[in-house]
């Protein structure tokens, strides 16, 4: 009975896992994964020195740093402040306002040149 999951687990979790192997040659696309030329850690050696990739590591935790301070308690100040509501029928109305867009789901009304989701 555990045959399948066995199956499914080694199917999308181990085989995907065998193109990391890319990371330790000179990949080229061209070639493919088996005649590419292994260089072991050159790669990882290449990427710990180069300047660029420490701006962008820096770039990244400060944008997670503001995001996580500024963008992270606004929905729980929300949901304080819509729980203080007294009346239900106005605390419905803002959160019908509120969360509007949030199960809009922009490919269902995206669209092309002259179809009907362009003017939604």
């Amino acid at each position: 009975m555990a045959l399948p999951a066995v199956g499914l687990l080694v199917l999308f979790h181990y085989v995907p896992l065998l193109g990391n192997v890319i990371a330790f040659q000179d990949y080229s696309p061209y070639v493919g994964i088996g005649d590419s030329p292994w260089v072991g850690l050159s790669n990882f050696h290449w990427l710990m020195f180069d300047a660029s990739f420490w701006d962008a590591t820096l770039n990244t935790l400060t944008i997670t740093t503001f995001q996580l301070v500024f963008y992270f308690p606004v929905p729980i100040l929300l949901a304080v402040l819509l729980d203080s509501v007294v009346r239900p029928r106005l605390r419905l109305f803002i959160q019908g306002i509120v969360y509007r867009d949030a199960g809009r789901c922009s490919p269902v009304y995206g669209g092309g040149e002259g179809s009907r989701g362009s003017v939604l």
